[in-house]
C-alpha cells in the first residue's frame, strides 16, 4: 500500500518534488517490519526517525 506523504500532517503543504528532495538530502530509506517485529526498544537511544507510512497497530513495551 503506497501512501503519498503530501497527505500526511507531517509533509501537508509541500510539494512532492520538494519532499522527495528532502529525503534524498536526508538519505532516507524504506523498509518493510514483519508483523510483531520489534523496530526499536524502548529506551534505545538512536539519531533515526521513522514515518510509519502503512500499518494498523503499534504497541510499546517496557522493559525491566
Amino acid at each position: 500500500m503506497q501512501i503519498n506523504l503530501a497527505n500526511t500532517r507531517l509533509f501537508r503543504g509541500m510539494e512532492p518534488s520538494d519532499i522527495e528532495e528532502m529525503l534524498g538530502c536526508l538519505h532516507a530509506k524504506e523498509h518493510a517490519f514483519q508483523k510483531g517485529e520489534i523496530i526499536f526498544p524502548e529506551g534505545v537511544a538512536t539519531e533515526q526517525i521513522g514515518v510509519v507510512r502503512a500499518g494498523a497497530r503499534m504497541d510499546f513495551f517496557a522493559q525491566d
